[in-house]
């Protein structure tokens, strides 16, 4: 499923991948775009003929609806009107019906997930946004991360076999030395906060790469 594939993933851009992936029965065409403070720059699609999304750049003031996703307050469902006048900016068929979901790094908007249909209908929002979701958290832990798969995600007879169990957790077990500029006395969640904050400054390096550098 889309969660182990999130799992697997091991570079930011396998996890956008993975995104794109599992979000594709939901519409008929889906993209990731890079927030930037004035516009919006593609990093890539699916169901396009080609990838008509890669590299463009969307202004905020292109359209009411990024106007609206640019206030960084939540999810855009797009009207007719502002789905077609995102479509013909970019030069591909206008939907029936579009969506923007932020996707949110360390407090901060830092790229938006994109899903269209031709055909009038609901999206099934709540989905796609526990996706998106998931996603982000993946992102933004990815560096912790050394085991190579999460028992959360496999009945017991189906892990892979290669791999062995992990360990459990011992709060008799030594910890692990204090990281610059934090107390040594810190709880496990404590040092797992700052872990996260130093790994995560680290990786968004990559976020103000152009998608050709990041992918």
């Amino acid at each position: 499923g889309a969660f182990v594939e999130f799992d697997r993933a091991r570079t930011q851009a396998s996890v956008l991948e993975a995104l794109l992936a599992s979000v594709r029965s939901f519409g008929d065409h889906a993209a990731i775009w890079l927030m930037r403070p004035t516009e919006l720059l593609g990093w890539a699609s699916r169901g396009f003929a080609g990838d008509p999304i890669s590299g463009r750049t969307l202004p905020h003031d292109a359209s009411p609806a990024l106007a609206r996703l640019a206030t960084g307050t939540g999810c855009v469902l797009l009207s007719v009107a502002e789905a077609a006048q995102i479509s013909h900016a970019l030069e591909i068929a206008a939907p029936a019906r579009a969506l923007f979901i932020p996707l949110v790094l360390r407090d901060r908007i830092a790229a938006v997930l994109y899903v269209d249909a031709a055909e009038a209908g609901e999206f099934e929002v709540e989905a796609l946004q526990m996706l998106t979701l998931v996603a982000a958290q993946r992102l933004e832990l990815q560096a912790l991360a050394t085991r190579t798969y999460t028992p959360t995600l496999f009945l017991d007879g189906e892990a892979p076999a290669s791999e062995r169990g992990l360990a459990l957790w011992d709060p008799t077990a030594p910890a692990a030395p204090a990281m610059p500029g934090s107390p040594a006395s810190a709880e496990p969640q404590d040092s797992l906060a700052v872990a996260a904050a130093s790994s995560v400054a680290a990786a968004e390096i990559a976020w103000a790469a152009s998608p050709q550098e990041s992918r």
